[in-house]
């Protein structure tokens, strides 16, 4: 698995279980001639305040900018 912001690549076995963050983008490919079976699940949306969402998403868009700086 290839992330957008890291510099890595990252090799999983069956079972291993890595986190991404919301609008992460990732690519998934395999080295065998066979297809890989992913799971993909995430938390259960609570209803929120309008400003505490705002909150998130400067909070989000913060974190990105820094991400590009870091590269």
């Amino acid at each position: 698995m290839t992330r957008i912001f890291s510099p890595y690549d990252y090799w999983l076995q069956a079972g291993d279980v890595l986190r991404v963050t919301r609008g992460e983008r990732i690519w998934l490919s395999t080295d065998a001639n066979i297809a890989a079976e992913i799971s993909l699940t995430s938390e259960y949306a609570v209803a929120r305040r309008p400003l505490f969402k705002w909150i998130e998403r400067l909070r989000d868009y913060l974190a990105d900018i820094s991400r590009l700086r870091s590269r």
